[in-house]
């Protein structure tokens, strides 16, 4: 036994040391599966998120490594590196390919998902099983793991290398035109030159293909760099915490509004965000949000006019509102923050419709000059209005029952998105063309005499 040992310690086998890194650290549940930074899911081959992003068609099987891509390109890491040492110290391509063959084979021991990590399938991708294999001397994998950390290696010593998909297993294809150790030569896209590589078994050797025991569904070479953007979360930006300090503030304060911006995608991004406060606009850039990361945004805002204000602040892509009510105090704040008719009518400036009215007022009115002067007109003349309304309240459920349409038309502006509000109108249109068209064919059948 001892001389057993002795001997498998003499075996020589390649050292390759590169920094030790791993680029999916954050990986988070999802009912389907376990996924990682790319939004790979790392529990099932199938789907198109799935390590392998086998989809089944009417047209047929597609097959796409994304678990391969997180290594390649910009992402390129240890298993790439480790690829490249084998350039320089094996100037013989064919001897490169054996002894690249022979590094994943020696130092990865052949064991099932179920028994590793006690669930049917998960994958791992090349860097974190090199990376384990630098720590520990060896790395378990199933099929999957051998497969593309081979096939992630093979590019990095400056070869072609492609992942075939059969039933139940992964392996891989080099193109090495010419080798006659392989006892089979395959042609992939018309291209013949490519032989199997498969590194699972402690005994097999570059080229040789166990012939009439794997049926291929398809083959997908390795790109020269990555194609995982696609699948990687694009940056996406939330609002919360939004506070206005002093509150209430008084005329001539300075009003800072704060809010907490978070990226909740997994790509890092710019995002400007938008403060509207009456008539009052403004904006803040926020430049290179990593992915999961939050941050800090303030507003200074001038008070120069009593009232109270809906302050709204808001991301580009529209995904984010967030609004809350300013009190500016002050000998000139109108009752019920201008809403003088509606105050009069509801009996109470805190009523829900006026503050459906004033959010509309601060939202659409006030932020251009037509609505501006719309809001100055009736400022001018609705004091006097509101002072009847107050003197006979019996008029008061008829002006309240009046007001219905416009709480309705505010309320749906400030509920709905743009589509909706287009489909809205466009009703509203179809509408009142079809009652014109009544209308007209009823004034065109002249009086009825009976």
């Amino acid at each position: 036994m001892i001389l057993v040992l002795v001997a498998f310690l003499l075996i020589p086998i390649e050292s390759v040391y590169v920094c030790f890194a791993s680029p999916s650290s954050n990986f988070y549940q999802e009912e389907d599966g376990l996924y990682d930074d790319w939004c790979v899911c790392r529990t099932s081959h199938m789907g198109a998120d799935g390590f392998l992003g086998v989809e089944v068609t009417e047209t047929g099987v597609w097959f796409r490594p994304l678990i391969a891509f997180e290594s390649l390109g910009q992402y390129i890491d240890v298993a790439y590196g480790m690829g490249e040492q084998f350039v320089d110290k094996y100037p013989d391509r064919e001897q490169r390919a054996e002894k690249v063959f022979e590094y994943v084979r020696d130092t990865v021991t052949y064991l099932p998902d179920i028994d590793h990590f006690g669930r049917d399938e998960y994958a791992v991708n090349a860097d974190e099983l090199a990376t384990i294999i630098q720590k520990e001397g060896i790395a378990y994998g199933d099929c999957e793991d051998f497969a593309v950390l081979l096939a992630i290696m093979y590019q990095g010593a400056d070869f072609r290398s492609a992942l075939v998909f059969c039933i139940s297993h992964l392996a891989v294809l080099l193109y090495l035109p010419g080798y006659d150790k392989a006892n089979v030569e395959f042609s992939l896209e018309g291209e013949v030159g490519w032989v199997w590589a498969e590194a699972t078994g402690n005994t097999n050797s570059l080229g040789w293909c166990p012939v009439g025991q794997v049926e291929i569904i398809g083959a997908y070479e390795i790109p020269s760099e990555d194609h995982i953007d696609y699948c990687r979360l694009p940056a996406k930006f939330t609002l919360s915490g939004l506070t206005a300090l002093p509150s209430p503030a008084t005329v001539d304060d300075t009003v800072i509004i704060s809010a907490t911006i978070e990226n909740v995608g997994k790509q890092s991004g710019d995002c400007v965000v938008s403060l509207s406060v009456g008539g009052y606009t403004d904006s803040k850039s926020v430049n290179s949000l990593a992915g999961g990361m939050s941050g800090g945004v303030s507003f200074s805002y001038p008070a120069k006019t009593a009232g109270t204000y809906t302050v709204t602040v808001s991301t580009p892509d529209t995904t984010t509102t967030t609004k809350l009510t300013v009190k500016i105090e002050g000998e000139e704040e109108p009752s019920g923050g201008g809403c003088f008719i509606a105050t009069a009518a509801y009996g109470t400036p805190m009523a829900e419709e006026i503050e459906i009215l004033r959010e509309f007022r601060d939202e659409y009115l006030l932020t251009n000059p037509l609505g501006q002067a719309l809001v100055d007109l009736y400022y001018r003349v609705s004091p006097p209005v509101a002072q009847f309304i107050t003197g006979h309240p019996g008029l008061k459920p008829i002006v309240r029952v009046g007001l219905l349409p416009a709480v309705a038309v505010s309320s749906i502006a400030l509920s709905t998105t743009l589509a909706e509000k287009m489909a809205i109108v466009g009703l509203l249109v179809l509408v009142s063309v079809g009652l014109a068209i009544w209308a007209t064919k009823r004034r065109g059948r002249g009086p009825e005499y009976r």
